[in-house]
């Protein structure tokens, strides 16, 4: 969850943006260990996180070029693995 979000912020805008965040953050970490699909499928939100917080390290969001572009998170995101 971005930070934004997490501290309670409630701008619709804001929310729309974490959650495509997530979703692209999901995506590549199932992409970049298949071998934990199914683990993921069966695991609870708790476990899920788990997951996440032993493979990533960090999530980097750029800006948008111009006001209003659509969120692209094949240009926008850069994912950073957690160390060995």
């Amino acid at each position: 969850m971005c930070q934004g979000v997490r501290l309670g912020h409630t701008c619709p805008g804001a929310r729309a943006l974490a959650n495509r965040v997530e979703e692209a953050v999901i995506h590549a970490f199932l992409a970049r260990h298949p071998t934990q699909v199914t683990l993921w499928e069966e695991s609870g939100t708790s476990q899920r996180r788990a997951l996440l917080s032993d493979a990533v390290e960090r999530v980097w969001v750029t800006r948008a070029p111009r006001r209003g572009c659509r969120f692209d998170p094949e240009k926008r995101i850069r994912i950073v693995g957690a160390g060995p």
